[in-house]
């Protein structure tokens, strides 16, 4: 939801808390709205809201409605089952595919996401064993091949996680399904009957010490897509980013200062730029309530480079 806006931007984030609506606190609804203040405009804004049941000891069910950019849809809805005490969980529904970290210490989402974030009806098992943790998943892609659509995508994702470093790897057998990639092959093909999938993978690593963290992730296509699928040119998209990041107090509130270097290839007809230098603050005002500052600089594959500023506070209750 994120994004990084030209000239100075104001935006406000209210995290509204979970009531219960239900005796027994099987019902919780949760939501955010995001306004954004830009020159002389003020842009629609964008709220979501999630609602969360309870349905016994073991099945939990999720709807999230998105309102974004003057659209209402349906963002997530998902039935989970988890025994209670256990170490695995299995999920089903419309969901995002645990494809890519994406993590970031700045108020605009990072390149990998916009190649990569994925989101479709699947179904997903979720386990953990002390460091280690797994997932995978089946999926329907959106793309059809030779036209015809089945449940036959798939992906995984492993990480090991300590105190100091987490390290993690995904693959997807068809990165074309993620939702940028999909826009992108419908423009030009004027639907998404593909000749072929092309798998993704993603390997990021984070280090912790002490009040400093970096944060480092890419994101690709396997191997090419076929001329004239995405662009008219045999293309083989990729995006990086890393941040280096430092922890420290303001009169006693918590901050975090960070700078970035994010790159990406073959992705003009993501609308991406080719890279982005970027400097972030953010820190606590008071309880429930952040301020966070970003300086961007874009070039683009044209080698225009563009400066962008933005300024976001968050309050939650």
């Amino acid at each position: 939801m994120n994004k990084v806006l030209t000239g100075a931007t104001l935006m406000l984030a209210l995290s509204l808390a979970p009531p219960s609506y239900a005796e027994d606190d099987q019902t919780r609804i949760s939501g955010t709205l995001e306004v954004e203040l830009a020159a002389d405009t003020i842009a629609p804004p964008t709220a979501e809201l999630a609602i969360t049941h309870e349905l016994g000891k073991y099945v939990a069910a999720e709807l999230v409605i998105l309102y974004e950019d003057g659209v209402t849809g349906l963002d997530t809805a998902a039935m989970t089952l988890s025994p209670e005490d256990s170490n695995w969980s299995l999920s089903a529904g419309m969901i995002y595919m645990p494809f890519g970290n994406f993590d970031s210490a700045m108020i605009s989402d990072p390149l990998t996401l916009s190649l990569g974030e994925t989101q479709e009806a699947a179904i997903r098992y979720d386990y953990s064993l002390s460091n280690l943790s797994g997932s995978f998943y089946l999926f329907n892609g959106s793309n059809n091949v030779g036209g015809q659509a089945a449940l036959d995508n798939f992906g995984l994702k492993l990480t090991h996680a300590s105190e100091f470093m987490t390290t993690s790897f995904g693959y997807i057998d068809d990165i074309g399904d993620s939702d940028a990639l999909q826009a992108a092959i419908f423009n030009q093909l004027t639907n998404n009957n593909t000749s072929a999938k092309v798998a993704g993978q993603s390997i990021a690593l984070g280090l912790r010490m002490g009040a400093i963290s970096i944060n480092s992730e890419m994101v690709s296509a396997v191997t090419a897509f076929q001329a004239g699928q995405v662009e008219a040119g045999a293309i083989q998209p990729m995006a990086t980013s890393t941040e280096l990041a430092y922890g420290f107090d303001i009169a006693g509130s918590e901050s975090i200062v960070a700078i970035g270097a994010q790159t990406s290839r073959d992705a003009n007809a993501l609308g991406i730029p080719k890279s982005r230098l970027m400097l972030g603050l953010s820190s606590d005002l008071q309880k429930d309530t952040r301020l966070g500052l970003q300086f961007s600089q874009d070039t683009d594959y044209g080698s225009v480079v563009t400066t962008s500023y933005a300024v976001k506070l968050t309050a939650s209750f």
